[in-house]
């Protein structure tokens, strides 16, 4: 019962992160795979044991370009595999500095006065 709550718990991130493309499906498929492991554990079925190896499989498959993904576009400041980020968050990789830092004033936590 707790790795089905505990999936779906982890959608809450995957649905706020919905312009990072990538990292959201990585959260999605993560809680897709507790839930599936949950329910095989409490049902103790042979096909939702397999089902949940397979998503294992799926979500690992995935996890390991993301993180190839996210790790080349670090050490090379550029785009090598696609993110397919969308809105902000896409915009905060293509513009320069200054563009990126031009509200942080009036960010939570920066101003002096609310």
């Amino acid at each position: 019962m707790v790795l089905i709550a505990a999936g779906l718990a982890m959608l809450v991130p995957a649905a706020a992160g919905r312009q990072k493309v990538v990292a959201a499906t990585v959260m999605a498929l993560s809680a897709l795979r507790f839930v599936l492991t949950g329910t095989a554990e409490m049902s103790g079925a042979p096909a939702w044991m397999t089902a949940a190896g397979w998503m294992g499989v799926v979500l690992a498959a995935v996890s390991l370009y993301a993180a190839l993904a996210f790790e080349l576009e670090g050490t090379d400041k550029r785009d090598v595999l696609p993110l397919w980020r969308r809105g902000a968050a896409a915009s905060a990789v293509q513009q320069d500095e200054e563009a990126q830092l031009a509200d942080v004033a009036r960010e939570p936590g920066v101003r002096t006065q609310l």
